[in-house]
C-alpha cells in the first residue's frame, strides 16, 4: 500500500514538472489515471512538503521550492521562458510596451524571449542577440547582485565599452548605480545600449537567491518618462518576485538577496 501510494506521488510530481508553465488539478488527475478527489489527497500531500506549489490566481500547480533547492531539478533557459511567458505577456498588457527575458552570459547577456509591443514606434529586440552585461537596465539589474570578485571579474573582462551615448563606462559610475539598482529592486536606463530607447529590468531569482536572468520592459525614451520607467520597473519586480518564487526562491531567500546597501 505504502509503495503504491509513493508510486502515486511521483506519477503527480512527474505530471507537473512536465508543464512547466503549470497544470491544473483535472489535467493532473486525467494524467495520472486518478479521480480529482483523490488525485487532491496526493497533491495537498504534496504541497504541505512544498514539493508542489499552487500559483493562488488561475489555481496552477507548479513543481515545489523544496525539490528546486534540493537540486533535483534544474532550470535550463528553455525551462525559464516557458516559465516566464506568462509573466511576460501580463507585463506587455500592463505596460504596453516590449517585455524581454534576459540571461547572463559570461560577461554579456543574451534575450531568450521577447513580447513586442503593438506600438508601431516601439523597441524590438531579437532573440538570441548578445550585449555587454554592464549596459542596459537589463543587464544592471542582474550585476547589482553578482557578488564582488564575479562584478570584479566582468569590469575587468569588459573594459566598460561604450555601445550608446549612455552607457556607462566608468566603474565608479557603475558601482554607484548598482547600488541604487538594489535599493530600489529594478534597473531603469536610458540611451545605454541603443540611442532613443529607455527600459526598466528587475531581477529574477533561484531558491539559493542566486540571480539567472531578468525581465526588462522597453521602449523609445520619448514615451517613456522617468515616472513611467520607475512604474514599470515596480510592475517588473513585481512580476519576477512571482517568477522567482515558482523556481524555489522563497520569500526569506528574497529577502536575502535584496539587502540594503551602504553607500
Amino acid at each position: 500500500m505504502e509503495l503504491r501510494a509513493i508510486n502515486r506521488a511521483a506519477q503527480v510530481l512527474s505530471s507537473v514538472e512536465a508543464h512547466p508553465s503549470g497544470i491544473s488539478l483535472s489535467e493532473i488527475a486525467a494524467r495520472v489515471g486518478l479521480s480529482k478527489a483523490t488525485t487532491y489527497r496526493f497533491v495537498r500531500a504534496l504541497l504541505a512538503v512544498d514539493y508542489l506549489w499552487l500559483e493562488p490566481e488561475n489555481r496552477d500547480y507548479f513543481i515545489g521550492p523544496a525539490l528546486l533547492r534540493f537540486g533535483r531539478l534544474t532550470v535550463r533557459h528553455e525551462d525559464l521562458r516557458i516559465l516566464a511567458r506568462p509573466s511576460l505577456e501580463a507585463l506587455r498588457t500592463a505596460s504596453a510596451e516590449t517585455v524581454s527575458l534576459v540571461v547572463p552570459v559570461g560577461s554579456e547577456r543574451m534575450t531568450i524571449d521577447v513580447v513586442l509591443s503593438e506600438y508601431e514606434l516601439r523597441a524590438a529586440p531579437e532573440v538570441g542577440s548578445l550585449k555587454p552585461i554592464y549596459a542596459g537596465a537589463a543587464g544592471k539589474a542582474m550585476l547589482a547582485w553578482y557578488s564582488e570578485a564575479e562584478l570584479r571579474d566582468v569590469v575587468n573582462r569588459a573594459t566598460l565599452k561604450a555601445v550608446a551615448p549612455g552607457t556607462i563606462t566608468s566603474p565608479a559610475a557603475l558601482r554607484r548605480e548598482l547600488i541604487r539598482v538594489r535599493e530600489r529592486g529594478y534597473a531603469i536606463s536610458i540611451d545605454e545600449t541603443v540611442h532613443g530607447q529607455a527600459a526598466s529590468a528587475a531581477p529574477i531569482f533561484r531558491g539559493d537567491g542566486k540571480v539567472i536572468g531578468s525581465i526588462t520592459v522597453s521602449g523609445p525614451k520619448i514615451r517613456l518618462t522617468r515616472a513611467k520607467l520607475e512604474r514599470q520597473g515596480m510592475l517588473a519586480r513585481a512580476a519576477t518576485e512571482k517568477l522567482s518564487k515558482k523556481m524555489g526562491a522563497s520569500a526569506a531567500s528574497l529577502n536575502v538577496a535584496r539587502p540594503v546597501v551602504q553607500r
